[in-house]
Parts: C-alpha cells; structure tokens; sequence
C-alpha cells in the first residue's frame, strides 16, 4: 500500500481556509489547499 499524497485537502482558500492550510502545514502536514475562484495578489509598489 502507498502513502497518500497529502496529509489534508482544504477546499476554498479565502480568510478560514488560508489560514487552515497554513497552520496545518506548518505543523508539517502535507496540505493541499483549492480554490475555485482567482486568489487576488496584492503587489507592493514603491511610491515615489
């Protein structure tokens, strides 16, 4: 028998579910976390 990939699948990474899938991993699970919707990437510009 094989070992599974992943230790927890979180479905939907917004506020809850990020901060689920960090803890778990940090902790060392191997976490797989999905979203149906674009994650927002916020950029940091310097301003001038």
């Amino acid at each position: 028998m094989t070992s599974p990939l992943h230790d927890a699948i979180v479905i939907g990474v917004g506020g809850m579910g990020s901060g689920t899938v960090y803890h778990l991993a940090k902790s060392g699970a191997r976490v797989l976390g999905l979203e149906r919707f674009d994650i927002p990437i916020r950029s940091v510009r310097p301003t001038a």
